[in-house]
């Protein structure tokens, strides 16, 4: 009878009393990829302004139809190339210290997606030939980078491993299991670029040079997980 009610004393003891003599770590682990650039992203468009609404967007509508000839012509695919914004303001006069409004100003910007770098001099030119007067953002990018991102998050749970083995080993212990891991929030570092040209300075870039030229590069593909290691 004894023996019975010890063995439920035993069971009916509280989880958190059994796991008090578990001791674990709980550690971070951080990597990242290097990876080749394979595009450019570019964010380019048209501004206009005239006295009237009417007159300032039909200028910018015939505009736009000009750059979009100009990147299919250098074989830009429609997909490829995507309003980013369109906005409309007014332009005001302030200098008679009054408020005089002289016109509306438009903006078009396309997003546009170059799958060969070495293309992307030409078409920025060939666009401000055909009346873009704005480069917003110039970005490199990888298209693929699920295989880079195994390989960062491989490496980051193999850093979380050898953290809690550091750990363990400076109280005297191993480690014995792994607990839990969670996967944090990875993170994908791309590269801006570029002062924005003009038609003029591109017509003089073209004359001078035969294009804008673009290199190529690296991105850092990271990853981040969280893990907590039983030791003994």
């Amino acid at each position: 009878m004894k023996r019975f009610l010890c063995l439920l004393l035993i069971l009916l003891l509280p989880c958190s009393v059994l796991a008090a003599s578990t001791v674990t770590v709980t550690v971070t682990g951080t990597a990242s990829v290097q990876v080749e650039a394979d595009a450019i992203m570019l964010t380019l468009g048209l501004t206009t302004q005239a006295p009237t609404v009417a007159e300032a967007t039909a200028e910018n509508a015939a505009g736009m139809l000009r750059i979009h000839e100009a990147l299919a012509a250098d074989g830009v695919e429609e997909a490829d190339r995507v309003t980013a914004n369109y906005d409309i303001s007014t332009v005001y006069d302030w200098s008679e210290n009054t408020e005089r409004l002289i016109g509306y100003r438009v903006t078009h910007m396309l997003h546009i997606t170059v799958h060969d770098i070495a293309l992307a001099g030409k078409i920025i030119d060939h666009a401000a030939l055909a009346g873009a007067n704005a480069v917003y953002s110039v970005s490199y990018v990888c298209t693929d980078t699920a295989k880079a991102y195994d390989q960062a998050m491989t490496a980051a749970v193999q850093e979380a491993a050898r953290k809690a083995a550091v750990m363990a080993q400076a109280m005297g212990k191993q480690v014995t299991g792994v607990v839990s891991v969670h996967e944090n929030s990875g993170s994908y570092a791309g590269v801006n670029y570029r002062e924005v040209p003009d038609a003029e300075e591109a017509a003089f870039s073209m004359a001078k040079n035969g294009s804008t030229a673009f290199s190529g590069g690296t991105l850092s593909v990271s990853a981040t997980v969280s893990a907590e290691f039983e030791i003994e």
